[in-house]
């Protein structure tokens, strides 16, 4: 009898997790079903240049339904609801699926800081909707500016990786008949990223026409003005969120133990508190050796929880996740042409990374729709 494996979310966790686990086992060993409300899959770190039309979003895009029907695994468009851990039942918004392991990869979501009028007032940038929003937005905007006196404002609100790339490709699709305003709260942008690789960014910004403005913290965002608590005021035509993420409310309907914030907890070989249930990614805190919030960091849990199933499965011992934070490559885009791969060892600029940047993102996509891909990968984990 066939074991019966649950993902919830199809997200870089979710999709390698549930592609190992088909290449571990045949379709009589496991039956493997994933759960996820959109029926594509996004490639997240581009999502900006869908949002600026740099994108189309047949590049960046993968149906879901078509993916795994090739693997023989079924595919619900579905919401998760809640869990019981304890009889090892899942609920969607449809049905209810008894699972003999599961998988928990819901990801985040935006997170707004409790700043009065962010959600209806300010545009963010999580899913294909909100990038064909604001792409919209901006060509609205565009065509009207022959009708205004000055340059209309799009203020950036976050200084971490997204409102960085954000404002980049930003400053060259409005190509200054619109002024690009990025805010933040700290002293610089890229927290935890090295000088140089911060001097190079700000650089390229201020290049672009980019007002970068610090120690700024929201304090109210209107239909046509950003608030800040120094009571000082932006005019905004156009406001987009990257201020952050928080845990998926959906984690307090799990059953299952997290942290303060609501994140999942994990030992090291990504099991919760029921041995049979695993989290991996975003969702995911590992107490001892929190990580960060990547792509790369999502995929390897992903492929691992999925190996360490396999070796449950087999009374196998099962294999910790303990990745040194040295290891981890960040590739940064800033706009056309412009890029960045910085480690704590190295930093490389210009268009070399920005090219390798979009290889990485096309050698995913390619391999994932089962395309053939005659190059090696490039490993950046």
């Amino acid at each position: 009898m066939a074991h019966t494996i649950v993902i919830a979310g199809a997200g870089f966790a979710g999709i390698e997790a549930a592609l190992h686990l088909r290449d571990l086992a045949s379709k009589k060993d496991l039956d493997i079903r994933v759960f996820d409300k959109s029926k594509y899959f996004t490639y997240q770190p581009s999502l900006h240049m869908l949002a600026t039309g740099v994108k189309s979003k047949k590049a960046i895009t993968i149906d879901l339904e078509l993916l795994f029907s090739k693997k023989g695994i079924r595919f619900y468009p579905e919401a998760i609801d809640k869990v019981n851990p304890k009889t090892k039942t899942i609920y969607s918004e449809n049905r209810k699926v008894d699972f003999d392991y599961l998988i928990i990869g819901t990801g985040t979501v935006n997170n707004y800081r409790n700043v009065p009028g962010a959600p209806e007032n300010a545009l963010c940038l999580k899913t294909l909707a909100d990038a064909d929003k604001i792409k919209n937005s901006i060509h609205h905007l565009i065509d009207k500016t022959k009708v205004y006196s000055q340059p209309p404002k799009i203020v950036v609100i976050g200084t971490g990786l997204t409102g960085v790339e954000m404002a980049a490709e930003l400053a060259d699709m409005v190509k200054k008949r619109a002024q690009v305003i990025l805010v933040g709260t700290s002293s610089h942008i890229l927290k935890g990223f090295s000088f140089d690789a911060i001097g190079y960014a700000e650089k390229i910004l201020k290049k672009k026409g980019v007002d970068l403005q610090f120690n700024k913290s929201v304090s109210k965002i209107d239909s046509s003005k950003v608030s800040f608590r120094d009571k000082s005021e932006i005019y905004s035509s156009l406001t987009i969120w990257c201020g952050g993420v928080r845990a998926n409310p959906v984690n307090r309907r799990l059953g299952l133990r997290t942290n303060e914030y609501h994140f999942i907890m994990v030992n090291n070989f990504l099991q919760t508190n029921f041995l049979d249930v695993f989290a991996v990614g975003d969702c995911a805190y590992q107490f001892k050796t929190p990580q960060a919030m990547t792509a790369q960091t999502a995929s390897a849990q992903g492929k691992l929880a999925a190996g360490n199933i396999w070796a449950r499965i087999n009374d196998k011992e099962l294999v910790s996740y303990l990745p040194k934070q040295s290891d981890y490559k960040y590739l940064v885009s800033l706009g056309k042409y412009k890029a960045f791969l910085f480690s704590q060892k190295s930093l490389l600029k210009g268009l070399i990374p920005y090219n390798i940047k979009a290889f990485v993102e096309k050698e995913f996509l390619f391999k994932r729709k089962n395309w053939i891909w005659p190059i090696k990968k490039i490993n950046l984990k």
